[in-house]
């Protein structure tokens, strides 16, 4: 059976044996030291660091940047006169309709195109 040891109040042990008990503050909490504190949170913050560090290293190394849509050399689509006797696109089928669009756009210097759209799920965004 084993000999239970004295608590001393000095902090000290003796030749005896008694084991010394860290100091405890209110509710019996054992008090931390600065020093222990500041390396837990340097510690804490360089795991961050190279947390983060990693996540940016694997998006360079295994996601390629948005390459630029070229088209190739010799490709032709669908290019139409504009019609001049005054219909209107409903009177044309939709391949003529993209071929009249296709030499306009070629006609222009610059375009932009612009879209709008209604997503209908819990909320509705648009």
């Amino acid at each position: 059976m084993k000999k239970k040891q004295q608590r001393t109040q000095n902090g000290m042990s003796d030749v005896a044996g008694n084991v010394p008990q860290p100091v405890r503050g209110k509710g019996g909490v054992r008090l931390k030291t600065k020093r222990r504190r500041l390396f837990k949170v340097f510690a804490a913050a360089a795991a961050c660091a190279v947390l983060v560090g990693g996540v940016f290293a694997v998006n360079a190394l295994y996601f390629d940047k948005a390459k630029p849509n070229v088209v190739d050399e010799g490709f032709v689509t669908v290019s139409y006169e504009l019609p001049t006797d005054g219909s209107t696109p409903d009177m044309h089928s939709a391949l003529e309709n993209i071929g009249y669009m296709n030499a306009r756009f070629r006609a222009q210097p610059t375009y932009y195109s612009e879209m709008a759209g209604v997503v209908d799920t819990m909320l509705t965004q648009q």
